[in-house]
């Protein structure tokens, strides 16, 4: 089993959730999130006359347990669906798994992940 890590550009969040939709991913945890790449300009702000410093990008985090030979089909509809083509697209890494329960019922492995 794998777990599929994305950071994406929260306006591409949509097309992603449908990308993996119509993949036949479901189970989709999203989290919202802030940071930092090599392209991710500092933008100053005023606020009550104090400067602020901006210097991380909004980003959203996805999080997608899939079975290993679901791995790549995740990955695709991801990037695919994820591209802006203007830079700072984000990042997509997978984490192999030892083990995975659904707690309503302890089922484990890969069972787990269907709906039950």
């Amino acid at each position: 089993m794998k777990l599929i890590t994305a950071a994406i550009r929260p306006e591409r969040l949509d097309d992603v959730l449908d990308s993996l939709d119509a993949a036949g991913l479901r189970g989709v945890t999203v989290t919202a999130g802030a940071g930092r790449a090599e392209t991710t300009p500092t933008r100053t702000e005023v606020y009550k006359g104090v400067k602020i410093h901006h210097r991380l990008g909004v980003n959203v985090r996805l999080e997608v347990l899939v079975d290993e030979r679901d791995a790549v089909g995740a990955i695709r509809a991801i990037t695919c669906a994820g591209f802006s083509g203007t830079g700072d697209d984000g990042l997509v890494w997978t984490t192999d798994l030892d083990s995975v329960m659904r707690i309503k019922d302890k089922v484990v492995g890969a069972a787990a992940l269907s709906v039950g």
